[in-house]
């Protein structure tokens, strides 16, 4: 990664975009800002891998970063899918251990990396830190409730309805925001199968697909196979 030059307005400015900062005081903030780091990643930069020690988070400012694990058969699990806004890492550097999982750019980002010292201190003086923390930690973990869920309890038909009406975020044509060997990683399964999935969909008219390129035909027979 590299780090780049910026301004502490510009990054309270970034900060200022997250759920967890957006209501931090101003002189809070600033602090976060001048200690904050500002790097480039190029698409499939390595942030950090599972078992690297885990001395800050990552917040995104542009691009998209994946959080994964690998199996022991080689196989990757796609855990999280982040954008702009998101924090990186904040489980791990919240408890002072290991990254669980690994990292990477999933196209050209920006992210800032505060680090672990930096953030504990200041949330000696700013507890609601803590509380905001706690807020994006329960999401996580109803997250991880429903991927259980997911890949314990659902069909990959099923899994990959739910991921689909996910992306297209109520529109009726989309382009996916990641290959399908990394969507096929998203849903647990493996690209061949993935391929079949969305084949079969689009011969029963379900789905059209051009490409990158998605098309919601029939929205409800998705909804219906997601089980929403």
């Amino acid at each position: 990664m590299q780090n780049l030059r910026a301004d502490v307005k510009e990054l309270m400015q970034l900060l200022q975009q997250t759920e967890l900062f957006a209501e931090t005081d101003l002189e809070a903030l600033e602090t976060l800002a001048a200690a904050a780091e500002l790097r480039a990643c190029a698409r499939g930069e390595i942030l950090f891998n599972a078992g690297d020690r885990a001395t800050g988070l990552y917040v995104v400012a542009e691009g998209r970063v994946l959080v994964s694990r690998v199996g022991r058969d080689g196989r990757e699990q796609i855990l999280h899918d982040f954008g702009p806004g998101e924090l990186v890492g904040e489980v791990a550097m919240f408890s002072g251990g290991d990254f669980p999982a690994g990292a990477q750019a999933a196209e050209a980002a920006r992210v800032l990396f505060l680090s672990r010292d930096t953030f504990v201190r200041l949330a000696h003086d700013q507890p609601d830190l803590l509380l905001g923390l706690i807020a994006v930690l329960s999401r996580r973990l109803r997250h991880f409730v429903h991927l259980v869920d997911d890949l314990s309890l659902k069909e990959v038909d099923a899994r990959l309805a739910r991921i689909l009406l996910e992306m297209a975020a109520g529109e009726i044509t989309f382009e996916l925001p990641m290959s399908k060997a990394q969507l096929a990683a998203r849903i647990g399964t493996i690209p061949e199968t993935l391929s079949r999935c969305l084949k079969r969909l689009q011969n029963n008219g379900v789905i059209q697909v051009q490409g990158p390129k998605l098309e919601l035909l029939k929205v409800r027979v998705l909804q219906q196979l997601a089980g929403e």
